[in-house]
Parts: C-alpha cells; structure tokens; sequence
C-alpha cells in the first residue's frame, strides 16, 4: 500500500496544517501533473482559505 503525501510529510515531521492537508490531498489524488495554479483552483473547491502562496510555500517544502 503506498503511503499518502499527508502520511510522508507527518513522518518528516512538518506541521500539517488543514490547508496543507487539502493542498497535499489534491497533489495525492491527481491523474495530471497540475501546475500551481491549478492546485490552488483545486484546493478551494475543499478550502476557500487556500491562497497561491500557501500552495507555493507547500510546494517548496515538498521540493526540500
């Protein structure tokens, strides 16, 4: 069974906040390789709250 992206970042001991949760979540689920942008139109279809910038910080975490 693969291990989600929320369930890797909690291992790597990040803090999971409910915004990175959904960024995470969308990132998880895709068939596509979407861009940021898309992320983010994604995302506040779950959490109106989730800004380009905070899939931007997320995203660069993950790059890390």
């Amino acid at each position: 069974m693969a291990v989600s992206l929320v369930q890797r970042c909690i291992d790597a001991g990040l803090k999971m906040t409910a915004q990175r949760r959904v960024i995470l979540q969308i990132i998880d689920q895709a068939d596509d390789h979407p861009s940021v942008d898309t992320i983010q139109q994604r995302s506040t279809v779950l959490d109106s709250s989730v800004s380009l910038a905070t899939v931007n910080r997320t995203r660069n975490l993950l790059d890390d």
